[in-house]
């Protein structure tokens, strides 16, 4: 059974988007990220789940990996970048 774009019921109705996001689901759940995608992989690897089913939980995943990499680096350079402020102005 088909799910996401790909399924033709999809086409026929308007959508606005998701009902509720990722980060709704682990907040009401009191999930971390990480139990989440063991989990998730639990269920891809036992049922059976249509291909668009888990081309889409991989796919979460790969964003997932890639947000938590640019938010790491963007965090240690926004450290640097106002320890280097608060310096220069301490040196003032």
């Amino acid at each position: 059974m088909p799910y996401g774009l790909s399924d033709p019921a999809a086409h026929s109705m308007h959508l606005d988007g998701p009902g509720f996001t990722v980060t709704d689901l682990l907040k009401t759940a009191d999930v971390k990220i990480t139990v989440f995608f063991e989990k998730m992989r639990n269920i891809r690897d036992n049922f059976d789940l249509s291909q668009t089913v888990q081309h889409q939980l991989v796919n979460l995943e790969k964003r997932y990996c890639i947000v938590m990499a640019i938010f790491h680096k963007f965090e240690r350079l926004f450290k640097e970048v106002f320890r280097e402020e608060t310096h220069i102005d301490a040196q003032e």
